[in-house]
């Protein structure tokens, strides 16, 4: 093989090899960095709601189980290294009830007691 037919199989074998590398980072993602921001504002707004008196002590203990099992289920649909589209619906549906929980009982009138 003459040098020029080498170098241009190593480039096209690097370049396959960068597009494969590139393609399971797109495809296989675990990060689900919209959805961590949104769970962490969840907190923010529950410490906020304690520190209001907002919520009452029964009302922020079930918030934060609640905020504790969309955190265990982020961890556990992590767990195989993938985040498929079914187990980010499921994670993004727990945190969207927890967000209207949030507003619920935050805006409900009871005070802490």
């Amino acid at each position: 093989m003459s040098s020029g037919k080498i170098t241009s199989r190593l480039f096209t074998i690097a370049f396959v090899a960068l597009v494969a590398a590139t393609s399971v980072q797109v495809f296989g993602q675990t990060a689900m960095p919209r959805i961590e921001e949104r769970v962490r504002i969840a907190f923010d707004r529950i410490y906020d709601g304690i520190r209001m008196g907002d919520l009452t002590r029964g009302e922020a203990g079930r918030l934060i189980r609640e905020h504790e099992a969309v955190r265990r289920l982020m961890r556990q649909v992590r767990q195989d290294g993938v985040v498929y589209k079914g187990e980010r619906r499921d994670v993004r549906e727990r945190l969207e009830r927890l967000e209207r929980d949030i507003d619920w009982l935050r805006s409900n009138g009871d005070r802490y007691r």
